[in-house]
């Protein structure tokens, strides 16, 4: 191995999934809690509304068919089980859209019960606390896991005290259904080689420079390097007989590749199986592969850095799992760097004709990765009339993330909009309020429309989405919401409320010349109009 000579070696001879990277990310994870989402971890694409329709429709559909087949015991309801909630944002708007779904459809008489899970308590505090998630847990529809997704061990859940799965807990009496969005590429992965029929495993070294090493730790793991070699294995390698199926369909199948196998992922698929006795649904959607594996498996694999780090996912390997078991699975027709996914055991999907038509207008047609690819495309940066904008904010399904992104080019639009844009605007501002999910040093969206309806001279309106904004921490400097509450109140001539609100933010702000001077002219006012 060539060392430059500032350069230690950390450890050595090691397959990837046993590696000291998994301990850092870990203690990423713990360390971090919900912080781990501000400006670190990318989470976005799998936290929106519009996946969190896609998945609810796809789940609802399921559940119809297993109604209609007779399969439902209504002794029990769904469970379904979140792997790596992270944030909660995703966990908010799903139920909240299933909670519609089901009354759009007359389902009242279906039970769920929706489990967030992590391995951190941080995170599990964070949710049990947080105002957007309290009318779920109130009504006893939400509960929580702490939880490792890749460990065999039973679900144990803290609000109900039930605790799900083998290993002295309950069997359930219907299927688990699972959602995996950025997990899958987050646990550990191992990497074979395949050439001339044989199989090697990867074994991976790891070194860093001495100026990155901190009380005898890299500083994090985007300063370490990993370089790969191989030596032969043989077919009984994880002494598993359902994984080595998998790592042996490969080297029967392919060869001269790199592989890439997702086995955190098997290991945690294989703990769902017997906490389901073979009865499961998973949805994920993550960044991976279907196909192609040819393609993505040409080289050592790339580990991308964003605090935590994470690899492609093999969804083909976890596909070829589930049909081990006589499942199935299921795949977008195009390859998108986004893949959303879903796998089954217990029924195919050709026996399911309400989950497959869901799969093909939602993971399909226009799923979330096609979604992510045209945002991600236009960026937003081109002018476009009002009712385009409009357009757009409602096939996002009013996202928060998108109104933010909007909000200049909707201001900037105004002038030039037909009363009923305007009015169409103001009509769908209620349903992206709805949405909002807070998150420390996030954008307040509640703020933001406030300053919206303020520009546009709906003052009353205004003040209620501001005063809606002050319940929540930092996200936006009060000092503005309250100044923006006085100059609303004072063109309202509201001039007692807005000396309140003038003198809240001079106390925040003592030096702000603006705030002094519409305090002392607001006062001015009143005193003449007594």
């Amino acid at each position: 191995m060539d060392l430059s000579k500032d350069e230690v070696i950390l450890q050595q001879d090691m397959p990837l999934s046993k590696s000291w990277l998994w301990d850092m990310q870990h203690e990423f994870f713990e360390r971090e809690g919900i912080n781990a989402w501000v400006n670190q971890v990318p989470f976005y694409i799998t936290s929106n509304p519009y996946i969190a329709n896609s998945y609810a429709n796809i789940i609802i559909r399921f559940m119809q068919d297993r109604v209609k087949r007779g399969s439902y015991n209504p002794l029990e309801p769904f469970y379904i089980i979140e792997l790596g909630a992270g944030s909660g944002k995703f966990s908010f708007y799903i139920i909240k859209r299933l909670m519609e779904l089901r009354h759009q459809l007359g389902m009242e008489t279906i039970s769920f019960v929706y489990v967030m899970t992590d391995f951190t308590s941080k995170n599990i505090q964070y949710w049990k606390d947080h105002p957007a998630l309290q009318p779920y847990i109130q009504q006893k529809i939400l509960d929580f896991a702490q939880y490792n997704a890749t460990k065999m061990q039973p679900i144990q859940l803290i609000n109900s005290g039930i605790k799900l799965g083998h290993m002295g807990g309950q069997t359930t009496l219907n299927p688990i259904i699972a959602i995996a969005n950025y997990v899958f590429d987050t646990v550990p992965h191992d990497v074979f080689q395949i050439k001339d029929d044989q199989l090697a495993e990867g074994i991976v070294a790891l070194s860093t420079l001495k100026q990155h090493i901190q009380e005898g730790k890299p500083i994090a793991p985007g300063y370490i390097r990993t370089r790969f070699a191989y030596q032969p294995i043989s077919s009984d390698y994880y002494q598993q007989p359902d994984i080595d199926a998998v790592l042996n369909y490969y080297k029967r199948s392919y060869d001269d590749i790199n592989l890439l196998f997702p086995i955190g992922s098997l290991h945690c698929l294989q703990n769902l199986r017997q906490l389901s006795q073979n009865e499961l649904l998973v949805l994920a959607t993550d960044k991976g592969f279907t196909n192609y594996l040819n393609e993505y498996n040409l080289d050592d694999p790339y580990i991308a850095h964003h605090g935590s780090f994470s690899l492609l996912v093999n969804f083909h390997a976890l596909g070829q799992y589930f049909k081990y078991w006589g499942g199935d699975c299921y795949y977008q027709m195009i390859q998108q760097n986004i893949a959303s996914c879903a796998f089954i055991m217990g029924n195919k999907f050709k026996e399911l004709p309400e989950t497959s038509q869901a799969l093909t207008a939602y993971f399909d047609h226009f799923g979330p990765g096609n979604l992510f690819n045209i945002y991600a495309d236009s960026k937003l940066k081109h002018k476009r009339s009002l009712q385009a904008l409009l357009g757009y904010l409602n096939t996002s399904l009013w996202d928060p993330e998108v109104f933010e992104q909007l909000a200049p080019l909707i201001a900037e639009q105004m002038s030039q909009s037909y009363p009923r844009e305007q009015s169409d605007l103001i009509a769908i501002l209620p349903h992206i309020a709805a949405n909002y999910y807070y998150i420390p040093k996030g954008c307040n969206t509640l703020f933001s429309i406030g300053l919206l309806l303020q520009n546009i001279g709906k003052y009353e309106a205004a003040i209620s989405y501001y005063k809606q904004a002050l319940l929540y921490p930092d996200s936006n400097e009060h000092f503005t919401t309250y100044y923006n509450i006085g100059i609303c109140s004072h063109a309202l001539n509201k001039y007692q409320d807005a000396i309140t609100m003038f003198s809240y933010a001079v106390k925040l702000a003592p030096d702000d010349i603006l705030a002094q001077g519409w305090l002392l002219k607001t006062r001015s006012q009143y005193s003449a109009n007594l």
